[in-house]
């Protein structure tokens, strides 16, 4: 990336301006008319109901809500010159987990330049999806899978940050035998925050193989961040340990528990898809190693989906696991305080010690999840998915749902979902 320009920040206008100016200025050059280019959309919108009057799972709350999964996204693209092509897609999301965001507001999804070169290899460079998942380049394009929205043991709000990255990629592809074998080997960098947290990852590197036979198809991706990891209201927390740490040094270590900076953690993702005839069979499963660390956590998710076609019905059952586990001490440094100084001491340190381990167990969770659901195609383009999601916490740590104000939130839940679906 240029130095001085964010495709997030103040330049935004400006870098797009140069870059439009030139794309218009390579087409006319190279003889490159704007009927060689083309313009495609997505779109879909939906309602859904979390049943649970204090609980909040990506935007879905105890009442019939629209915007949580609706979204329109408009893709364009088209040649510069021979072998050269710009991509660019806008979202407007209903709901964003990203704080930069509001709702509904226009978002530069991507925005890169590819090269096709000799044979099967293509590079490609500017803003593009991270691809963590089976479905990483069409995660937004809800007609392209079956469900309401992609399984949340796996395509999980932890990673929701690292959407999209910054950066280079390669793919090459191979035939081997009867089979197609692909790589794609990228590396940039990428930023977001989500619930007062601020992600980055500078340097994000990996590789990712896909290999197609028949009916199977087999995807792994190996991958590696350099995390930094901030949260103001942590920040409060651990200035007061990093005061009380200047006088007694009880209290030394404590404060660096609450961010994590420059660390690298490990994402390791494998996919696997059958599809014969009418039947067809999608499994997910990753695990992230963090650096036991500060705000490090080991995660893991899967999911296994059944899906049947018959005649322009799709329906589907979807089982699946997520447990995040906090590897940081907090909780065990925290404890060790208080034989120094006993609990009743001093009310204000009572209260500081106690809001760090609330920090340190709501960032542990786990959940299992079962969902059904049934796709109807409305005609080729358009289809209309209803869903029943069921959410189980069997270790007590909510999952993916938020609760406020409640000291014992439920061990389950449950969420409705309506979606209509279109491409165009």
């Amino acid at each position: 990336m240029v130095e001085g320009y964010s495709l997030n920040g103040s330049n935004t206008l400006k870098l797009r301006s140069l870059l439009i100016i030139a794309m218009f200025f390579l087409c006319a050059r190279n003889g490159y008319a704007v009927e060689d280019w083309s313009v495609s959309g997505f779109a879909s919108l939906g309602i859904a109901r979390l049943h649970h009057a204090d609980g909040e799972f990506w935007g879905i709350e105890d009442e019939w809500d629209s915007e949580a999964d609706t979204i329109l996204g408009v893709q364009v693209q088209g040649p510069l010159a021979d072998h050269w092509l710009l991509t660019a897609q806008f979202i407007v999301p209903g709901y964003t987990y990203d704080d930069r965001y509001h709702p509904f507001e226009t978002q530069l999804e991507w925005f890169f330049l590819s090269y096709q070169g000799a044979g099967n290899i293509r590079y490609r460079a500017g803003r593009m999806r991270l691809p963590f998942y089976f479905y990483s380049e069409s995660l937004n394009v809800g007609f392209s899978y079956p469900w309401v929205r992609p399984p949340v043991d796996v395509y999980t709000l932890a990673l929701s940050p690292h959407g999209t990255f910054e950066g280079v990629d390669v793919n090459l592809g191979y035939d081997l035998w009867d089979a197609e074998l692909e790589w794609q080997i990228f590396a940039g960098n990428t930023e977001g925050s989500f619930s007062g947290f601020t992600v980055k990852a500078e340097p994000a590197i990996g590789i990712v193989t896909t290999l197609r036979w028949d009916e199977w198809t087999l995807r792994n991706n190996l991958s590696f961040f350099q995390t930094t990891i901030d949260s103001e209201p942590f920040s409060l927390v651990a200035s007061g340990f990093e005061q009380l740490a200047q006088s007694n040094p009880t209290f030394e270590g404590i404060a660096e528990l609450f961010s994590l900076d420059e660390k690298w953690m490990n994402y390791n993702g494998l996919a696997l898809l059958w599809d014969k005839d009418n039947w067809s069979i999608v499994a997910e499963t990753y695990y992230i190693v963090g650096s036991n660390e500060g705000l490090s956590s080991d995660l893991t998710g899967w999911y296994v989906s059944f899906q049947y076609q018959f005649d322009k019905f799709l329906p589907y059952l979807v089982f699946g696991g997520y447990d995040n586990e906090l590897k940081s001490d907090i909780e065990s440094a925290i404890q060790r305080t208080y034989a120094d100084i006993p609990a009743g001491f001093d009310p204000a340190l009572d209260g500081l010690r106690e809001g760090g381990l609330v920090i340190a167990d709501s960032l542990s969770s786990s959940q299992v999840s079962y969902t059904a659901g049934v796709r109807y195609d409305l005609y080729e383009n358009m289809d209309i998915k209803f869903e029943y999601e069921y959410l189980y916490f069997p270790s007590g740590r909510t999952g993916e749902v938020f609760f406020e104000g409640i000291d014992n939130p439920p061990n389950h839940v449950s969420i409705t979902s309506i979606v209509i679906d279109v491409v165009f």
